[in-house]
Formats: structure tokens, sequence, C-alpha cells
């Protein structure tokens, strides 16, 4: 990868397991170059200066069924998850950002009958997110009344904010304290 002094460096890792397709392998722009990264790749994420991601991509979820029940079915490419959770804390280390675009609900429990599961630790996105200090809180259902506090966020939240996942941490994470970009509105 080559770039020019004072560009940054970002990798968008994954798309196509999502089936997005992309006309380019790389954006070059005067201040950064973007780079899409297939999900098997051989390069590093601790080679860029950022990485985005998206969640929920090292793990499935499939509802199987006979003629006598139904379950959920769990797999996740473990060998991956482990090689990319290393090379995201080398990323972190010595510098960089590491952004996870959260477009799904987490499922950590699978509960069905007397029977739960639980996959705290199977996708890249929950090993950071369930890091001691940072606590995740679930909702019932997708919202989109957002209150912004963070104006660089505003227009974006105006136009596509929604969650179905709040955050809140306690003390430092990561040796940083992470920035509060957006709030659902109280009722």
């Amino acid at each position: 990868m080559q770039k020019r002094d004072g560009q940054i460096s970002i990798a968008l890792y994954g798309a196509d397991s999502w089936e997005l397709t992309l006309d380019a392998p790389r954006l070059d722009d005067r201040n950064f170059v973007l780079e899409f990264l297939p999900y098997r790749t051989d390069r590093r994420l601790s080679e860029f200066d950022g990485v985005i991601t998206f969640q929920s991509l090292f793990e499935h979820f499939n509802r199987k069924s006979s003629f006598m029940n139904s379950w959920t079915a769990h797999s996740y490419d473990r060998d991956e998850l482990d090689k990319r959770e290393k090379e995201a804390n080398l990323l972190i280390k010595n510098g960089g950002v590491l952004v996870f675009l959260l477009h799904v609900p987490f499922r950590d429990h699978v509960h069905e009958g007397t029977y739960s599961m639980e996959y705290k630790d199977t996708d890249l996105a929950k090993r950071f997110m369930n890091r001691r200090s940072l606590f995740r809180t679930d909702l019932d259902q997708r919202r989109t009344e957002l209150r912004c506090v963070r104006d660089e966020f505003r227009k974006f939240f105006e136009l596509y904010g929604a969650v179905c996942t709040t955050f809140s941490y306690y003390g430092r994470l990561l040796g940083e304290t992470l920035p509060c970009a957006g709030q659902i509105r109280s009722a």
C-alpha cells in the first residue's frame, strides 16, 4: 500500500461478507487512502491507521427445523477471529482507530425452552464491547429518536440515526475515555 506523507490509511474490512459490492479496491484522496479488504485477506489490520469493520462478521445464526422441532444453530470462524483480534489490539496499541458498524442487534444468548447457550465472545465487536468498564444494553426494539450531544454527528443522526443498543462506561477503557456521540431521548 502506497500512501503520501500526511495521508491516513483506512481499511474497510469484510464488506464482501455482507454482499456489498464496491467499484474499486481503493479510494485515494489527498487526505486518506481507503482500501476495501475482503474477509479472507492476507493483509493485517495493524498495517493501517484505522479499520472500519462490521458487527457479526465472524458469526452466523441460522434457524433449523425438523418435523419434530426447531432450533437455532450457531457457528463462528474462531481461527480468523482470534487472528483479527490480535491484529486489532496491535492497531489500537500503535495509536490506530477501530470502528464497528453496528447494524444488527447483538445476540449474546439463545434461549429455547429449558436450553440456553451463551455467545459473548464469538465476534470481534462482542470481544471489544464486552470488556471491563463498558456496559452494553440491548433495547427491545430499534429507536430513531436520538438526541445528539456532539455536533460533528448531528447531520448523520438526523438523516440516518437509529439505535438498538446503548453503551455506558465507567473509568478508563483501553487507556482512553470514549466520547459519547448520541443518546436516546428520554420518554
